[in-house]
């Protein structure tokens, strides 16, 4: 038969064992949740671009300008994210039609109101019009360059899914976005 200290210190064990067993639980399930990462290709932000384009421009029936098949580039370096459209103009009153390229760049955001990636600090770093006047051409690079702000400016680059903000139950909220070699990634941790 067992003395009342006896069983107090064996129901002290007992507790003692669940509390072990709770906390090594606890501490079990904040490693499941433990920050993470999810992250894209170039090849897979230029789909998401492509699927907006053609993007079609009319000014006042003078001129119609299209930017089509984005090519992205990552720049670890300069945290900078760069696209490159093909540019078609169509000149009307001149009968002409002609092409180039317009590139523009920005440093990619986490937006958590609409859960989406856009860039900010925005810059056209490159137009090229082939074969027009030069005063012409000018006028046209700047035209275009607005077009493709105005790209950038209306919509996210990238949105996420519930399913990638998400992990075991817990909503994770993004704490950084950067470019990591060949990826842009982006940080979560539970909120």
């Amino acid at each position: 038969m067992m003395s009342g200290s006896a069983t107090a210190t064996g129901d002290r064990r007992l507790v003692l064992a669940v509390l072990v067993v709770v906390v090594v639980a606890a501490a079990a399930g904040c490693q499941a949740i433990a920050p993470r990462s999810v992250s894209f290709t170039a090849a897979e932000i230029e789909a998401k671009l492509a699927r907006r384009m053609p993007l079609r421009r009319s000014i006042a029936g003078l001129v119609e300008l299209e930017l089509a098949r984005p090519v992205v580039a990552l720049e670890q370096a300069t945290q900078r994210l760069t696209t490159t459209f093909d540019l078609s103009l169509r000149l009307p009153l001149l009968l002409r039609d002609t092409a180039g390229q317009v590139t523009f760049s920005g440093i990619p955001r986490y937006d958590a109101a609409s859960r989406s990636i856009s860039l900010v600090q925005g810059a056209v770093d490159r137009v090229s019009i082939d074969g027009l006047p030069a005063a012409l051409a000018t006028r046209l690079r700047e035209l275009a360059s607005r077009v493709a702000e105005d790209q950038f400016a209306r919509g996210p680059l990238y949105t996420l899914e519930p399913d990638q903000t998400r992990f075991g139950g817990v909503e994770l909220n993004p704490t950084a976005v950067r470019i990591e070699g060949e990826r842009l990634v982006v940080d979560l941790s539970p909120r």
